[in-house]
Formats: structure tokens, sequence, C-alpha cells
């Protein structure tokens, strides 16, 4: 049996809405793998966010529509950019 230190908190949550965990012996692995890619699709998402919010912001005024879309949008985006952060700050062993 792994060490639970070897265990790798996943960016998805388990059905009930908890943390779920994956051990892989194999960093490269396949669940590695799908791991890297949601994190990386979560911060992509982050970045066209802020390109979306940026395009917004410069033209000056928007509709009330509008700014509340963005703060929605831009609250998500950095829940997940935090949830990245603390996932890779955990595979480098380091504590928050």
């Amino acid at each position: 049996m792994s060490n639970p230190r070897d265990m790798r908190r996943a960016p998805w949550r388990t059905p009930n809405g908890g943390p779920a965990f994956f051990v892989s012996d194999d960093q490269d692995g396949m669940l590695a793998a799908l791991a890297d890619n949601a994190e990386s699709t979560l911060t992509e998402n982050a970045r066209t966010t802020l390109q979306f919010a940026d395009t917004v912001l410069a033209r000056g005024a928007a509709e009330p529509i509008e700014v509340r879309y963005l703060a929605k949008t831009l609250y998500q985006s950095l829940q997940d950019a935090l949830y990245v952060a603390e996932l890779r700050g955990e595979r480098l062993g380091m504590e928050e």
C-alpha cells in the first residue's frame, strides 16, 4: 500500500463534493496526465476571463448585467486559480 503522502489531490471533486485523491507511482501516468490537463484548463480559463475583464473595463462603461457576469466569472476563476496553486504547492511539499 502507498504512503498517504504519495497520494495526490485531484483538481476535481467526488460526487458528494469532497476532495478526490489518487495514487500514481508514475508522474507521467494516465491519471497524473489527466489531472495536469485539468489544472491547465482551469488556468487557461482564468487567463481567458482576465482577457474578457480587460476588454470590458477598457470600454469604460458596461451594462450592469455584464458587470455581474464579469464579477461572477472573475470570482470563479480566482477560486480555480487558488485551488490549482494549492494543489501544486502540495506536490512541492509546501505548507499553507
